[in-house]
């Protein structure tokens, strides 16, 4: 069985192989959606040539003393990186209310979000890791003044 990492709803059943052949758990020890996958190979090429830039999959947040999860995080600059996929989310009204109050909620608790689509990540990743870094340097540049 298969549960969602950022609200724990079941999935599903998953097959013991999927498009990548391989099935990847995260430091929660739930499945790894395809894209996830695909943008954290992307990290994990990238950071041997730019070691300050950090990127932690899954990372725990409190919004409304609640422990939630950021898909992908950079803790320093708090840049929050969302994957979003209408195969198990944003299929109901309450499904999209509840990602719009949580991505509220953590604005307010000063993240920067970045959105992306589960293909724009399983066709773009590479890009989309150079671009967060771009946004990771002006961050830093700023708060270094």
């Amino acid at each position: 069985t298969a549960y969602c990492n950022n609200c724990d709803s079941f999935i599903g059943n998953v097959p013991y192989s999927s498009r990548t052949q391989v099935i990847y758990f995260n430091n929660r020890n739930t499945i790894e959606s395809y894209p996830e996958t695909m943008l954290r190979q992307s990290y994990d090429n990238f950071k041997s040539e730019h070691p300050e830039f950090i990127l932690i999959p899954e990372y725990k947040v409190m919004v409304n003393n609640e422990n939630r999860y950021i898909d992908f995080c950079t803790p320093d600059t708090k840049i929050a990186i969302e994957i979003d996929s209408l195969q198990y989310h944003e299929r109901t009204k309450e499904q999209i209310e509840n990602t719009i109050k949580r991505q509220n909620q953590l604005v307010i608790n000063g993240f920067r979000i970045l959105r992306f689509t589960g293909d724009q990540v399983n066709k773009y990743s590479d890009e989309i890791i150079k671009e967060v870094y771009k946004f990771y340097l002006k961050l830093t540049k700023e708060k270094n003044g």
